[in-house]
Protein backbone atom coordinates (compact mmCIF):
# COMPACT_ATOMS: atom_id res chain seq x y z
CA UNK A 1 0.00 0.00 0.00
CA UNK A 2 1.51 3.36 -1.18
CA UNK A 3 2.23 5.68 2.08
CA UNK A 4 4.73 8.45 2.97
CA UNK A 5 5.81 5.93 5.60
CA UNK A 6 6.19 2.84 3.33
CA UNK A 7 8.14 5.48 1.03
CA UNK A 8 10.51 6.50 4.19
CA UNK A 9 11.40 2.67 4.78
CA UNK A 10 12.25 1.57 1.68
CA UNK A 11 14.97 4.56 1.18
CA UNK A 12 16.49 3.77 4.34
CA UNK A 13 16.60 0.15 3.62
CA UNK A 14 18.50 1.45 0.10
CA UNK A 15 20.53 3.47 1.86
CA UNK A 16 21.60 1.16 4.36
CA UNK A 17 20.62 -1.95 4.40
CA UNK A 18 22.30 -3.89 7.33
CA UNK A 19 21.64 -0.77 9.97
CA UNK A 20 17.78 -0.84 8.77
CA UNK A 21 17.62 -4.96 9.60
CA UNK A 22 19.17 -4.70 13.00
CA UNK A 23 16.23 -1.89 13.62
CA UNK A 24 13.53 -4.09 12.41
CA UNK A 25 15.08 -7.03 14.70
CA UNK A 26 14.75 -4.68 17.65
CA UNK A 27 10.90 -4.68 17.08
CA UNK A 28 11.60 -0.70 15.87
CA UNK A 29 8.59 0.32 14.04
CA UNK A 30 9.35 3.55 11.78
CA UNK A 31 6.76 6.48 11.62
CA UNK A 32 6.57 9.91 11.63
CA UNK A 33 7.40 11.96 14.74
CA UNK A 34 4.42 13.81 13.77
CA UNK A 35 1.56 14.35 11.14
CA UNK A 36 0.19 17.28 8.20
CA UNK A 37 -2.90 17.76 7.63
CA UNK A 38 -4.26 15.52 4.71
CA UNK A 39 -4.03 18.13 1.44
CA UNK A 40 -1.07 19.86 3.00
CA UNK A 41 2.16 19.26 1.79
CA UNK A 42 5.94 20.10 3.27
CA UNK A 43 8.40 18.42 5.46
CA UNK A 44 7.96 15.47 8.00
CA UNK A 45 10.28 14.58 10.46
CA UNK A 46 11.45 10.33 11.08
CA UNK A 47 13.47 8.80 13.67
CA UNK A 48 15.86 6.70 12.36
CA UNK A 49 16.02 4.46 15.65
CA UNK A 50 14.58 3.86 19.22
CA UNK A 51 16.51 6.56 21.11
CA UNK A 52 15.96 8.94 18.22
CA UNK A 53 12.32 8.65 18.28
CA UNK A 54 11.91 8.73 22.30
CA UNK A 55 13.81 12.27 22.11
CA UNK A 56 11.61 13.46 18.88
CA UNK A 57 8.20 12.55 20.72
CA UNK A 58 9.31 14.80 23.88
CA UNK A 59 10.38 17.93 21.77
CA UNK A 60 7.92 17.59 18.77
CA UNK A 61 5.39 19.70 21.22
CA UNK A 62 8.13 22.10 22.57
CA UNK A 63 8.30 24.55 20.46
CA UNK A 64 12.32 25.97 21.80
CA UNK A 65 13.15 22.73 20.14
CA UNK A 66 11.38 22.36 17.31
CA UNK A 67 9.63 25.19 15.19
CA UNK A 68 7.87 24.56 12.36
CA UNK A 69 6.97 27.34 9.87
CA UNK A 70 4.01 26.96 7.14
CA UNK A 71 3.42 28.69 3.86
CA UNK A 72 -0.16 29.71 2.89
CA UNK A 73 -1.42 31.08 -0.19
CA UNK A 74 -4.78 32.48 1.14
CA UNK A 75 -8.09 34.33 -0.32
CA UNK A 76 -7.54 38.45 -0.22
CA UNK A 77 -9.04 40.68 2.97
CA UNK A 78 -8.42 44.11 4.38
CA UNK A 79 -7.93 42.88 7.75
CA UNK A 80 -3.96 43.55 8.95
CA UNK A 81 -3.12 39.83 9.66
CA UNK A 82 0.37 40.23 10.87
CA UNK A 83 1.41 39.33 14.13
CA UNK A 84 0.58 37.08 17.20
CA UNK A 85 -2.97 35.61 17.23
CA UNK A 86 -3.82 33.08 20.20
CA UNK A 87 -7.51 31.59 21.00
CA UNK A 88 -9.05 28.47 21.55
CA UNK A 89 -9.94 25.46 18.85
CA UNK A 90 -12.87 22.61 19.75
CA UNK A 91 -14.25 20.41 17.43
CA UNK A 92 -17.66 21.13 15.67
CA UNK A 93 -19.06 17.64 15.16
CA UNK A 94 -21.85 18.52 12.87
CA UNK A 95 -19.86 19.99 10.27
CA UNK A 96 -16.97 17.84 11.03
CA UNK A 97 -14.28 20.60 10.95
CA UNK A 98 -12.32 22.88 13.92
CA UNK A 99 -13.88 26.04 15.32
CA UNK A 100 -11.93 28.91 16.34
CA UNK A 101 -12.57 31.76 18.88
CA UNK A 102 -10.36 34.38 20.63
CA UNK A 103 -12.12 33.53 23.94
CA UNK A 104 -13.08 29.84 25.55
CA UNK A 105 -17.08 29.75 25.34
CA UNK A 106 -16.99 26.18 24.66
CA UNK A 107 -15.56 23.73 27.67
CA UNK A 108 -13.67 21.18 25.04
CA UNK A 109 -12.04 24.35 23.66
CA UNK A 110 -7.98 24.09 23.77
CA UNK A 111 -5.69 26.85 23.57
CA UNK A 112 -3.49 27.70 20.83
CA UNK A 113 -1.77 30.12 18.95
CA UNK A 114 0.44 31.49 16.15
CA UNK A 115 2.18 33.95 14.28
CA UNK A 116 1.47 35.52 11.06
CA UNK A 117 3.92 37.87 8.32
CA UNK A 118 2.75 38.85 4.93
CA UNK A 119 5.31 37.67 2.83
CA UNK A 120 3.20 38.80 -0.28
CA UNK A 121 0.12 40.39 -1.77
CA UNK A 122 -1.19 39.87 -5.11
CA UNK A 123 -3.64 40.96 -6.96
CA UNK A 124 -6.08 38.15 -6.55
CA UNK A 125 -4.07 36.51 -3.45
CA UNK A 126 -1.72 36.61 -0.20
CA UNK A 127 0.71 34.51 1.08
CA UNK A 128 1.47 34.22 4.97
CA UNK A 129 4.80 33.00 6.65
CA UNK A 130 2.93 31.46 9.80
CA UNK A 131 4.59 29.71 12.67
CA UNK A 132 3.03 27.58 15.20
CA UNK A 133 3.51 27.79 18.79
CA UNK A 134 0.92 25.49 19.76
CA UNK A 135 0.20 21.93 17.78
CA UNK A 136 -3.91 21.59 17.37
CA UNK A 137 -5.13 19.93 14.34
CA UNK A 138 -6.52 21.91 11.90
CA UNK A 139 -5.30 25.02 13.96
CA UNK A 140 -4.18 27.26 11.03
CA UNK A 141 -6.82 26.57 8.39
CA UNK A 142 -9.77 27.38 11.57
CA UNK A 143 -7.76 30.57 12.28
CA UNK A 144 -7.52 31.84 8.62
CA UNK A 145 -11.16 30.80 8.17
CA UNK A 146 -11.93 33.10 10.87
CA UNK A 147 -9.89 35.85 9.91
CA UNK A 148 -11.50 35.80 6.38
CA UNK A 149 -8.58 34.46 4.79
CA UNK A 150 -9.27 30.87 4.11
CA UNK A 151 -6.64 28.81 2.42
CA UNK A 152 -6.88 28.73 -1.43
CA UNK A 153 -8.64 25.25 -2.21
CA UNK A 154 -9.64 24.88 1.30
CA UNK A 155 -13.21 24.13 0.83
CA UNK A 156 -14.00 22.88 4.34
CA UNK A 157 -12.78 26.05 5.90
CA UNK A 158 -14.72 28.87 3.35
CA UNK A 159 -12.13 28.64 0.85
CA UNK A 160 -14.57 29.86 -2.26
CA UNK A 161 -12.07 28.60 -5.12
CA UNK A 162 -11.85 25.43 -5.96
CA UNK A 163 -8.69 23.53 -6.76
CA UNK A 164 -8.01 19.55 -7.23
CA UNK A 165 -7.47 16.97 -4.90
CA UNK A 166 -5.03 20.01 -2.57
CA UNK A 167 -5.09 23.21 -0.47
CA UNK A 168 -2.17 25.79 -0.89
CA UNK A 169 -0.38 25.20 2.67
CA UNK A 170 3.20 24.14 2.88
CA UNK A 171 4.98 23.39 5.87
CA UNK A 172 8.21 24.49 4.25
CA UNK A 173 10.57 24.67 7.18
CA UNK A 174 11.85 23.53 10.58
CA UNK A 175 14.35 24.70 12.77
CA UNK A 176 15.86 22.48 15.61
CA UNK A 177 17.46 24.21 18.81
CA UNK A 178 18.07 22.70 22.27
CA UNK A 179 17.78 19.25 21.44
CA UNK A 180 19.30 16.67 23.62
CA UNK A 181 22.18 13.92 22.54
CA UNK A 182 21.74 11.82 20.10
CA UNK A 183 20.27 14.73 18.12
CA UNK A 184 22.38 17.59 19.36
CA UNK A 185 24.22 17.93 15.88
CA UNK A 186 20.89 19.08 14.55
CA UNK A 187 20.58 22.58 17.25
CA UNK A 188 20.41 25.54 14.73
CA UNK A 189 19.99 23.53 11.91
CA UNK A 190 17.37 24.77 9.36
CA UNK A 191 15.70 22.57 6.80
CA UNK A 192 13.88 24.50 4.43
CA UNK A 193 12.27 23.22 0.76
CA UNK A 194 11.40 25.65 -2.04
CA UNK A 195 8.54 27.72 -1.84
CA UNK A 196 8.02 28.74 -5.24
CA UNK A 197 4.42 27.06 -5.63
CA UNK A 198 2.84 29.30 -3.12
CA UNK A 199 5.07 32.13 -4.07
CA UNK A 200 4.11 32.38 -8.16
Amino acid sequence: MPSLDNAVRHYLSEKNPAEYQRQIENFFVLTASHRLDKLTKGLVIYPKNPLAKKVLYKAIADKSKITKKYLARCELTKKDLSGYISGYLWKNNSAQKMEFSPKSSNPQAKFCALEIIVVAKKTTYQVLEITLHTGRKHQIRSILSYLGCPVIGDKKYGSKIEVKNKIYLLAYKIEFDNLSSPLSYLNRRVIEIERKELEN
